[in-house]
């Protein structure tokens, strides 16, 4: 029995003590990186996999790196080439080649008269896709280009739910209104980059943001890429239309196999983080008594407080009016998507509808969407296909800058001033021992009662036909339309306290009509050759185009 013992025990220990010692060992590993002709490369990183141990290649493209006896992998990055993972396997020298990244210059880039390869672009053109700017929470493509591409400046005019959006390709160009706006193509459609609504001082008081996005009719789910012209040869063939520049914008289309459903969906909540820090009613009565003392006592007088303010220890918290005219905007994106198809047939449908309220009281944007996609090879001479967008959107506009801004009105609103009397009316100016507090211009009622309106109904497609002569020539031809509805309507009634005094005036309603019928054809004759590394690329062209505005 003594010997199993002193047998086990010392069986044990042979157990704990070799992982101990396999987990303590390193291996040192050293090699040479060098790119695809040879040339070594200094500054590379060579990262071990799944950990912060790294070490970068000196000036001879040789690097030695000490990792750990359960590495398995060495990761190799360097600016302009792809990066590779090579495996370990025992080894203590690993040398590798890395290849250049530049298979981007096969990509297919859109421009005004067709589509090429990137290697063969001369000119200033940045792009985006799909993944760029997928599952952001945007109303607009306009405001998902923000950030995404260099030389591009996005601002938001105001940050309603659906407002304005500056897009800045050339910086500001023109010292007119509206003049800095880029050119917007959608399917080889030319669209409006802004909308306007009925100016909030028709109803009295300042005009305030009265331009809003056109693109926050256009789903941004349904967009593939996003090509940007940014000089003149790029542009050239949208004559002075381009001179801030192009944004071409296509559309998803399907892809053969076997047939999809796809439902999307993303809720999500927007609330002001920071407010104002103002005073509360308890804090504004302190103040008030302290500056009536010191002004009885400049002038000598005996200084007697406001009978409801001399104990503000026991006043609340009063009216907190930005509380009043804030709230939690709530935003959600539903989407169904169908598509698929065979070698000769594809086809891509999508559903929308989109929901968004602001921040402020009174704002918000509501939009459906459907669009259509279908491609035919109807012979292998002959391609066919079109594309459609039918959408409508009703955005509910609220006066969110200037003097008689809801914000700007309720930062300078008195504590002491109710929102609503006790008969439920709205209040305006109270008095209080003989003063005068609060504001006549209620700021919820202006919100909440001011309907300002920016409806919008749009069609727009685009058929084209491919004839391929040869493997050379070929031609095509493109007809594409535009059809835009919109109503512009505001109202306000006429408002006023119990005790008389006005709140909105005047009453009035306003209606605005407008509708835009735009219709282009194009034809272009293309001649392509490739002699080894050398290509020719010849274009023939014709474009004729009609539009018709009725306001």
């Amino acid at each position: 029995m003594g010997k199993f013992l002193r047998i086990a025990v010392v069986f044990v220990s042979v157990l704990l003590t070799v992982p101990v010692w396999a987990q303590n060992t390193e291996t040192t590993i050293n090699g040479t990186v060098s790119d695809n002709l040879g040339l070594t490369l200094p500054g590379v990183t060579i990262t071990v996999k799944d950990t912060k141990i790294s070490v970068a290649t000196n000036m001879d493209g040789k690097y030695v790196i000490t990792v750990p006896a359960n590495a398995k992998t060495l990761v190799f990055t360097y600016l302009g080439m792809q990066t590779q993972e090579v495996n370990i396997n025992n080894r203590t020298n690993v040398d590798v080649s890395l290849q250049s990244a530049s298979r981007h210059l096969d990509e297919v880039v859109v421009i005004g008269y067709g589509t090429t390869r990137r290697a063969n672009i001369t000119s200033a053109i940045s792009s985006i896709t799909e993944k760029d700017i997928k599952d952001l929470p945007v109303a607009g493509i306009d405001q998902a280009l923000q950030g995404k591409v260099a030389g591009v400046t996005v601002n938001t005019n105001g940050g309603a739910p659906g407002g304005g959006v500056s897009v800045r390709i050339r910086g500001i160009t023109s010292v007119g209104a509206g003049g800095n706006e880029p050119l917007y193509v959608v399917d080889g459609v030319p669209i409006q980059a802004t909308r306007t609504s009925v100016a909030q001082d028709q109803l009295g008081g300042n005009a305030g943001q009265n331009v809003n996005s056109a693109l926050a009719s256009l789903n941004p789910s349904d967009i593939a890429s996003v090509d940007i012209l940014k000089d003149a040869s790029a542009q050239a063939i949208y004559g002075s239309r381009a001179a801030n520049g192009v944004v071409l914008i296509t559309t998803k289309k399907g892809k053969a196999g076997e047939g999809k459903v796809q439902y999307d969906v993303y809720y999500g909540r927007a609330y002001v983080p920071k407010k104002l820090d103002l005073m509360d009613l308890s804090q504004f009565a302190q103040y008030n008594n302290e500056v009536l003392s010191e002004i009885a006592t400049v002038n000598g007088n005996d200084y007697f407080p406001i009978g409801e303010y001399q104990n503000p220890a026991i006043l609340g918290k009063g009216t907190d009016w930005q509380d009043a005219i804030y709230q939690t905007g709530i935003t959600q994106n539903h989407q169904l998507a169908f598509s698929g198809g065979s070698d000769k047939t594809t086809y891509y449908t999508s559903l929308n509808y989109y929901n968004q309220s602001g921040t402020i009281i009174g704002s918000g944007l509501q939009r459906y969407n459907v669009h259509f996609n279908l491609d035919q090879k109807v012979k292998p001479w002959l391609n066919f296909g079109i594309n459609a967008n039918l959408s409508r959107s009703n955005q509910r506009i609220t006066l969110t800058n200037g003097s008689d801004a809801i914000v700007t009105v309720a930062a300078y609103n008195s504590p002491a001033a109710p929102v609503t009397t006790g008969d439920g009316n709205y209040a305006g100016v109270i008095s209080v021992g003989g003063y005068s507090f609060g504001n006549l211009t209620n700021p919820v009622a202006k919100a909440t009662l001011r309907d300002v309106r920016n409806i919008q109904s749009q069609a727009f497609a685009n058929i084209y036909a491919d004839l391929i002569f040869t493997r050379h020539l070929n031609f095509r031809s493109e007809a594409s339309f535009s059809a835009t509805q919109a109503q512009n309507s505001s109202f306000q009634p006429y408002v006023a306290a119990t005790d008389g005094q006005v709140i909105l005036t005047p009453s009035k309603l306003i209606e605005q009509r407008g509708s835009g019928i735009f219709w282009r054809l194009v034809n272009y004759l293309n001649y392509n050759e490739t002699f080894g590394v050398h290509t020719i690329s010849a274009q023939l062209g014709h474009e004729a185009q009609l539009s018709n505005y009725d306001d």
